[in-house]
């Protein structure tokens, strides 16, 4: 018995031929990330049809669900100072930060993105170092 989205069709040679009917609706798209983080680990993100845009904060709010279940699993991540200028960067040096166009995105590969927090450096820095060894550091770390 056939299922109700094959109907049968009689050509005039009076063989039978099977004639699907399938119920297509649009290709779902799906994008796969692999995000660079600043302490030197990175985390993977696969999103389904997430539209063609998605405002910063609910990116960045995915990625850290990503890293919570990741620390759920096992895995170390040091500490990400989330509360600075977060941002990312393609590998192009674009800077996104307001909104992810996934139209800048390929669905059949892997897309990698640098999380950039620009507080990180400064927070780490500061009470470790004196002012002269922080223009010193800066100078030669900017000038790479």
């Amino acid at each position: 018995v056939p299922s109700p989205d094959v109907k049968m069709a009689s050509s005039a040679s009076e063989k039978w031929a099977v004639v699907q009917y399938g119920h297509h609706g649009p290709a779902t798209k799906v994008y796969r990330f692999q995000i660079l983080l600043p302490n030197g680990t990175s985390t993977s993100l696969k999103l389904r049809d997430p539209g063609e845009e998605m405002p910063l904060p609910d990116f960045l709010h995915r990625i850290r669900e990503e890293l919570g279940d990741a620390s759920a699993y096992g895995g170390q991540r040091r500490g990400i100072e989330w509360d600075g200028d977060v941002y990312l960067e393609d590998l192009l040096d674009r800077k996104i930060d307001k909104k992810v166009q996934f139209c800048d995105f390929v669905t059949k590969g892997t897309n990698i993105l640098r999380l950039q927090v620009s507080s990180q450096l400064i927070h780490v820095l500061i009470p470790e170092m004196t002012a002269d060894h922080l223009t010193h550091f800066l100078s030669i770390h900017l000038l790479c």
